[in-house]
């Protein structure tokens, strides 16, 4: 199972680049514990009575599609972060507000429900595109005075705009909110079992809506990947952990692509180290059972530790001329080059160096050292070099 997802998450990485691969290091600020809140719109004209349509049909068998919607919505309820505020309307030719409500405790998700379980069909006709501008302007406010909150309009119809208002149509929602769909607002307009025309889902997807065709059941709950990490920019070696922020109904598989050629990893909370300081994409894709999917990408940056000061130790301070010293290299952190410099000018390579001074004096032994990520530094010692002491001179005084 595993190495059948490994190919769909390959496969789907050259996709999300086009997508996502451009603003990676912004869905790190967006995925780390802001806010989040849903403003759900649904279509409650009379054709939503109406079940999806074959074959689809006999495996839903009474449901309407407005049942199943809410039956979704509720299960979606359940997922939902702690703290996320839901905004519910209903609408036909009219629009209704159901409830505005913030999902602080379990009793807040069973409040919700029973607002979904309350939503009934209408006979009016579906004014679609004068809901969704009303939504969009509440949604488009919310965003602006909590620019930390993720927004997310959710948007249930099973057909076209019936009013017909000149000036009022898809065209008039991608001028009025363009710039707000693209940076502030995420839309997702689940078309319930019909197409719309293929230049209305154009311009849409253009402007940054996301479209879903739902011809089943399952297919009535967004599927949202989305991730979080313990901090965007890590050090060499420290633990990054990435934890799951995904919402969704029935999520199977939770797979991390790290980004540095290491093996891909399943799970909502995983742990990882990076060996080698860079910028890496994380890519993370999510997948129910029944084999939708969702991937999501974010950047992370890894920078070198701070280099260690340079050290040595000296086998002794003080010698005599002539006699040994051994000088080693301490300094924490590997090295990929070392130039020793004693006295006389000469230099040496080895790792230990072993030395002898000629001359009394006070003499410097010097490192010159190279780390693991090119980075030069330099420190060093001084040895006090003594003469012997002269020879005693024995005699011996003759006696009177």
């Amino acid at each position: 199972m595993l190495s059948s997802v490994r190919f769909l998450l390959s496969a789907m990485i050259s996709v999300a680049a086009l997508s996502i691969g451009s603003r990676p290091s912004h869905a790190v600020a967006q995925e780390t514990r802001a806010p989040l809140t849903f403003v759900v719109v649904i279509d409650i004209s009379g054709s939503m009575e109406d079940r999806f349509p074959a074959p689809v049909q006999a495996r839903l068998g009474d449901s309407t599609k407005l049942m199943d919607v809410k039956r979704q919505l509720s299960l979606l309820a359940e997922h939902l972060p702690q703290g996320t505020r839901v905004i519910v309307t209903a609408f036909d030719h009219e629009s209704k507000g159901i409830c505005d409500l913030r999902l602080g405790s379990p009793e807040a998700r069973v409040e919700l429900q029973k607002h979904f379980d309350s939503i009934k069909s209408r006979n009016g006709s579906t004014f679609l595109w004068r809901t969704l501008d009303k939504q969009l302007e509440q949604a488009a406010a919310i965003a602006k005075a909590e620019p930390e909150n993720r927004v997310r309009v959710l948007c249930y119809s099973d057909g076209d705009d019936q009013e017909k208002a000149p000036g009022l149509d898809y065209r008039s929602i991608i001028k009025k909110f363009g710039g707000v769909l693209q940076d502030e607002v995420k839309v997702n307009f689940i078309t319930l079992g019909f197409d719309l025309k293929s230049d209305v889902g154009k311009a849409l997807r253009d402007a940054g809506v996301e479209i879903t065709r739902a011809v089943s059941a399952e297919e009535i709950a967004p599927l949202m990947a989305g991730v979080a990490v313990s901090s965007e920019s890590v050090r060499v070696g420290d633990e990054l952990s990435l934890m799951d922020r995904s919402i969704g109904v029935g999520i199977a598989q939770r797979i991390a692509d790290w980004g540095d050629k290491s093996p891909y990893e399943e799970g909502a909370l995983l742990r990882h180290r990076y060996r080698v300081p860079g910028e890496y994409t994380i890519r993370y894709l999510v997948k129910t059972a029944s084999g939708r999917t969702s991937q999501t990408s974010l950047l992370v940056r890894v920078t070198s530790p701070p280099p260690s000061p340079v050290r040595i130790r000296l086998s002794a301070a003080k010698v005599m001329v002539g006699e040994l010293v051994r000088v080693e290299d301490i300094t924490e952190g590997e090295a990929t080059g070392r130039i020793w410099r004693v006295a006389m000018g000469d230099e040496s390579t080895s790792p230990v160096l072993e030395t002898r001074f000629e001359r009394p004096g006070r003499h410097r032994v010097t490192l010159m050292r190279t780390d693991a990520y090119g980075r030069e530094g330099e420190g060093g010692a001084e040895v006090d070099v003594e003469l012997p002491m002269p020879p005693q001179a024995k005699f011996r005084v003759a006696a009177k």
